[in-house]
């Protein structure tokens, strides 16, 4: 159900983008570089809204019904209005700059917050949903090495399947029209959509093993911070349950580690790809746009990567000094009952 939620939403905001583009082109609006760049910004904000929106709902797993979590909502809700008030200014200024005319802003404005207003909706049901169900729903286990080793294997076939699919529509259009200016931009669109379909596996993966995590760990955010920094070997002071717990979840956190990086560096390569596409291509009044965000990825890429797989490795090493205690640790309830405080801290 979840999955099928951001299938749509990844259609509703393809049909966001497209409808953008469309509206622009069939408008007869003589658009400026700032009104054209305007735009584009509206529609990012718009979409990363909608995203932001529907995941944070869904995959939180904090319980709006306490203090912790109304204070993740109030702040997911500060953001997305932020988001949702910039995409708003942004069309108005390509209103001024444009000019464009006020019956295109006024549909591009409508289907934008319905776009993000369909994401909320859905988002708040699933999670209702989910609370629901969860109490006669079987614990979630993680994945074990074959089951991951078979996902990668999708992930890996769909990424190699699509980027097949990409080259060759690249040759057979670049042959139909002659023009090898095509070329770049379309073998940059080929790497994005190959990216996000081996992205989605990762999505479905980083989805169940944070279901899996919450059932273990609780709804306390708190409490999964102290046992997440626990584990990734930062001064953390856990009670023995906390200690027992961080014992059985770290195998988990770092599976789950594992496919949040291979979902970052997919998007991050697809629309690297993308950006240098459009820059290596025809010439247009949107390249320094093009080149400022080609440099912004490959910065944010370069700082955030390295630095997650140097924790990946680091839960390696928490698991190889301490899974062998989880069976001597953890009695058949989970550790519950133990309330005590150590200091588990890394030596």
């Amino acid at each position: 159900m979840k999955i099928a939620a951001f299938a749509l939403t990844t259609l509703l905001s393809m049909a966001l983008l497209f409808g953008f583009v469309f509206g622009i082109v069939a408008s007869d609006d003589e658009l400026s570089t700032g009104a054209l760049i305007a735009t584009v910004t509206a529609i990012t904000a718009f979409i990363i809204a909608g995203l932001m929106a529907g995941f944070l709902l869904v995959t939180s797993g904090r319980d709006p019904r306490t203090e912790d979590g109304r204070r993740f909502f109030r702040r997911g809700a500060i953001i997305l209005g932020v988001l949702v008030t910039g995409a708003v200014v942004a069309l108005v200024s390509a209103a001024v700059v444009g000019p464009v005319s006020p019956a295109t802003v006024a549909v591009f404005l409508a289907s934008g917050l319905l776009y993000v207003a369909l994401n909320v909706i859905g988002g708040e049901y699933l999670r209702r949903r989910d609370d629901r169900l969860r109490p006669t729903r079987p614990t979630v286990a993680p994945f074990d090495e074959p089951t991951t080793r078979r996902r990668m294997r999708t992930a890996s076939t769909i990424f190699v399947v699509l980027l097949a699919v990409g080259v060759l529509t690249t040759i057979v259009v670049s042959t139909a029209w002659g023009d090898a200016s095509d070329v770049p931009p379309l073998l940059g669109l080929s790497v994005l959509f190959a990216a996000l379909g081996a992205a989605f596996v990762s999505l479905n993966a980083v989805m169940r093993l944070n279901t899996a995590a919450r059932e273990l760990i609780g709804t306390d955010a708190a409490r999964g911070k102290r046992i997440g920094r626990h584990i990734r070997g930062h001064d953390a002071e856990v009670s023995d349950e906390e200690h027992a717990l961080a014992v059985r979840y770290a195998p988990l956190g770092r599976s789950l580690l594992g496919w949040n990086i291979a979902q970052f560096t997919l998007l991050h390569v697809g629309l690297l790809a993308q950006n240098l596409g459009r820059l290596l291509g025809e010439d247009s009044d949107l390249d320094v746009l093009y080149g400022a965000v080609s440099v912004v990825l490959v910065a944010v890429g370069a700082a955030l990567i390295p630095h997650m797989a140097h924790q990946y490795r680091t839960i390696g090493r928490f698991i190889a000094t301490h899974v062998d205690t989880a069976t001597a640790a953890i009695g058949d309830d989970g550790g519950a009952g133990q309330s005590t405080t150590a200091d588990h801290s890394p030596r």
